[in-house]
């Protein structure tokens, strides 16, 4: 084959396609040192695929746990039922302790209006008897004033007045007599 021309095996077409074929074969075969090249270079990714086997395995076992349980096992309407009878018993508890909450509310702010009716009183109590008290001096006051010259000067004759009242009286100083002692 060297001693043909290149001209001539450019026009024999058994020629061309056997250089074709082996230009294909040459590229397959590179094709294929690559692949291997790259399968070799790959990552080993057993561990990896174990743990995930793993993993799964401990998934089945969880699920199908769950699948055992009792509320899985329930209909929806015994489920609905437990559910709402629950929550009857709860509501039911939770009636009763605020019912005795309210009574002990009811009771405690009796006693506060009771006791506030009962400071009311006292105050008003107070009131009045210092408006007594008061209104009595108001009264001893001008009673004395008025009714103290007749009575002094009597009281004064008979001797039953106190020392004090005998040398200076109420009475004449307030209508300007003195009397000697």
């Amino acid at each position: 084959m060297d001693s043909q021309t290149p001209a001539s095996s450019e026009t024999d077409p058994a020629a061309r396609a056997f250089a074709e074929l082996g230009q294909k074969i040459d590229l397959l075969e590179a094709a294929v040192t690559g692949l291997i090249a790259k399968r070799d270079a790959a990552p080993d990714y057993s561990e990896t695929l174990g743990e995930i086997v793993t993993l799964l395995e401990k998934m089945r076992t969880a699920i199908n746990g769950f699948a055992r349980s009792p509320a899985m096992q329930l209909a929806p309407r015994t489920m609905e039922a437990e559910i709402t009878a629950a929550g009857t018993t709860a509501r039911a508890a939770d009636s009763a302790l605020v019912d005795k909450a309210r009574k002990q509310l009811d009771e405690a702010v009796h006693r506060i209006e009771r006791l506030t009716g009962v400071a009311a009183t006292i105050l008003e109590q107070r009131r009045r008897l210092l408006w007594a008290a008061g209104g009595g001096l108001l009264a001893g006051c001008c009673c004395g004033r008025f009714c103290s010259a007749s009575s002094c000067a009597s009281y004064q004759r008979a001797g039953i007045c106190p020392r004090a009242w005998r040398r200076i009286s109420w009475a004449n100083r307030t209508f300007g007599k003195r009397v000697a002692a």
